[in-house]
């Protein structure tokens, strides 16, 4: 994990997250992010509808990610998802997700770090945050799924 300053301008980083997370998405399924749509197009509006979650990653090994649209449940009872978008670009992965119900999101309990809450900043604010973003390897095109090469050989 690495605990990095960045000078950013939070909203517009959200934002484009969830461009890249709208842009994946299948026409069927744009009718289910009406909300979701309306705040991308605003550019000045803050406070992302509160169904949707966003979370960031270090992908500094293995393969690009490119998923969206695909229900996932944890058998243990940790949550469940909807995964809107997760993209793996080096030296960064996002993924964007719908938990479902009261649960918590899977992206969260895979030790993600939540970028939701820059939608507090507003359009075009610059400033500093300290982000303790994980790092994960994408060897496998599952979403969520980062085990290392040696975790998957032992099985």
């Amino acid at each position: 994990m690495l605990n990095l300053p960045y000078y950013i301008r939070p909203l517009n980083v959200l934002k484009q997250v969830l461009v890249m997370a709208i842009a994946m998405s299948t026409e069927v399924s744009l009718n289910a992010h009406k909300e979701l749509r309306h705040f991308l197009l605003s550019p000045r509006q803050r406070h992302m509808p509160s169904d949707y979650r966003a979370f960031i990653y270090f992908g500094m090994k293995g393969q690009l990610r490119f998923n969206s649209g695909m229900a996932l449940l944890d058998t243990a009872g940790k949550g469940a998802d909807f995964i809107m978008a997760e993209v793996a670009l080096p030296p960064f992965g996002y993924c964007v997700t719908r938990p479902v119900g009261d649960r918590s999101s899977l992206a969260e309990s895979k030790g993600l770090y939540d970028i939701t809450w820059f939608s507090n900043y507003g359009f075009n604010e610059w400033t500093q945050v300290h982000l303790r973003i994980p790092t994960r390897e994408t060897h496998f095109p599952s979403p969520l799924d980062y085990r290392n090469l040696q975790g998957v050989e032992e099985l």
